[in-house]
């Protein structure tokens, strides 16, 4: 049996192993009795395989959430799977036809919807899936059923308590033991959540925070680390890293200087991080009428307010006539079918689930694809699966704009919600006044010089995909070169444009074995 990640089984709150390698014994041993109810149990984050040599089974599992992502292949002669997409391209498994749907949503998204990838051949595993392999047979199932759950009859504050303590088990549970560990803190709400969730535990916390100066993000970060009494270190990041989103360079280095003893994080390469909750207990993207219009049952209505709301058009200017007349009603037509997927729930948690299957569930994929060489892991308390559940089956309204989180952060820690957060747009703001001007994460994070050199690195990687292997049925080379060169000589406004170019580039190279790709190195292996 293979497991990556941590399960996490649960009973009663309380975590049934002592470890990672007591709980896939444990899984191990109910999975060789075929006792598969005990997949129910887990609420981490992991993917899992299990081969059984007397029926020649092969089982490949999901956690609840899909968080820890498994890719998969299946042909005549063989199935092959890995948590990085970049072994299989390594290993030439994803040679063959480019998955158009999956690269468009790639463009638009940011990520592909459903299970697809940019491959034809790739699939990515769903939420709470189990897929059975036989010689000759091949089924997907799913073990939890999200759509199913009933809703809680709980009053707002019952809900509000339920949830603090929800969170605190999946912390608990988390931390297995630990009496020191490491934590991101920005100056938003999530990452100050888990600290001061991990305080409450009487857990010494070293914090890090690496935001620009002169920014809400650092300035916040630092007040509520005085105020939850961490040990806390402003982490001085240099433009040229702003594109790794969690600075693991500037953050191996600050680990590694720790000295052994006391005071030191018995995992220091395990870190807490407040990825999910944003959008599973904030319901950032959801807004009052796509919620409206999907409980009354009207999916279309529903789909365009969602995308009104969040600014989401289908097409892209690098696209050939052609293709874009192809396209034009796909990304509209892929929520939809998402939507429709989901059985009917109350006030609008379908919109949420839709979100949390999708974009939440991939949300992490760049980090997990190169882990083994980054050589961090996060704690994700944020995607436990109890906690998530709680939320499922309360009542949306309360979650929308944020209202419910910042009644939730003061019920769980009276000190972090006492100094400013910094707040998303169009959400219910901080209620706690600051008098200094300062930078804000959603305007001009880190200047528009860091901004224009972030565009010109995207040119770049764009021109060297015009020579070579190149989907010019796809992709407008005319437009793309314009593009590339209008960017080269100053300009600021297609940075959509090369990153169409550049995605559809680089996978079409990779689908087609072209060694003319020069992209990057993501695709060796090492």
């Amino acid at each position: 049996m293979l497991i990556a990640g941590e399960p996490l089984l649960t009973k009663s709150d309380e975590t049934v192993c002592r470890d990672r390698q007591q709980e896939a014994e444990h899984l191990f041993d109910h999975l060789r009795r075929g006792n598969r109810e005990i997949l129910l149990a887990a609420s981490g984050t992991y993917c899992a395989a299990y081969f059984d040599p007397e029926t020649r089974e092969l089982l490949l599992i999901a956690d609840k959430l899909a968080i820890r992502p498994l890719y998969y292949l299946v042909t005549n002669e063989f199935v092959a799977f890995a948590s990085a997409i970049r072994i299989l391209e390594s290993a030439g498994l994803c040679s063959g036809d480019l998955d158009e749907r999956g690269t468009y949503e790639t463009v638009m998204l940011g990520f592909p919807l459903s299970d697809r990838t940019c491959y034809a051949n790739v699939r990515a595993m769903l939420p709470a899936e189990l897929i059975r392999i036989l010689p000759s047979s091949e089924r997907r199932e799913r073990y939890f059923h999200w759509d199913q759950l009933a809703p809680t009859s709980d009053t707002l504050p019952e809900t509000v308590d339920r949830l603090v303590g929800k969170f605190n088990v999946a912390v608990r549970n988390r931390l297995r033991g630990d009496t020191t560990t490491a934590a991101f803190l920005s100056g938003g709400l999530d990452s100050r959540a888990i600290v001061a969730a991990l305080r409450g535990q009487k857990v010494n916390v070293l914090t890090a925070n690496f935001a620009p100066p002169d920014t809400q993000d650092r300035v916040f970060g630092e007040l509520v680390a005085n105020a939850l009494t961490t040990r806390h270190l402003q982490i001085d990041v240099v433009r040229s890293a702003a594109g790794d989103a969690y600075r693991k360079d500037q953050l191996r280095e600050w680990l590694g200087k720790l000295e052994p003893g006391a005071g030191r994080p018995e995992r220091p390469n395990m870190l807490w991080s407040g990825d999910g909750g944003s959008v599973g207990l904030g319901h950032v993207y959801l807004n009052e009428a796509a919620s409206r219009e999907i409980s009354g049952g009207n999916t279309d209505n529903a789909v365009r307010e969602l995308f009104r709301y969040n600014r989401l058009v289908d097409g892209n200017g690098a696209l050939t006539k052609a293709f874009r007349s192809k396209s034009s009603t796909w990304l509209f037509d892929a929520v939809r079918a998402e939507l429709e997927s989901i059985a009917s729930m109350p006030e609008g948690r379908a919109l949420y689930l839709f979100l949390m299957f999708n974009d939440q569930r991939r949300h992490l994929f760049r980090h997990f694809e190169d882990m083994d060489l980054q050589r961090f892991e996060f704690h994700l308390p944020f995607f436990d699966a109890g906690f998530i559940e709680a939320i499922v089956r309360a009542p949306m309204s309360w979650f929308l704009y944020h209202r419910f989180y910042n009644v939730w952060l003061k019920a769980l820690s009276p000190a972090a919600a006492s100094v400013p957060w910094q707040a998303y747009p169009n959400h219910e703001p901080c209620p706690i006044a600051y008098e200094q001007e300062l930078r804000y994460q959603w305007n001009d994070y880190y200047g528009k010089l860091e901004a224009r050199r972030q565009v010109r690195n995207r040119a770049v990687r764009a021109a060297k995909l015009l020579t070579g292997s190149f989907p010019q049925h796809l992709v407008d080379r005319g437009r793309l070169s314009a593009a590339i060169a209008l960017t080269l000589v100053g300009s600021n406004s297609y940075g959509h444009i090369l990153e169409a170019g550049a995605v559809f580039g680089e996978h079409w190279a990779r689908a087609k074995g072209s060694s003319a790709w020069t992209g990057d190195e993501r695709g060796k292996a090492k």
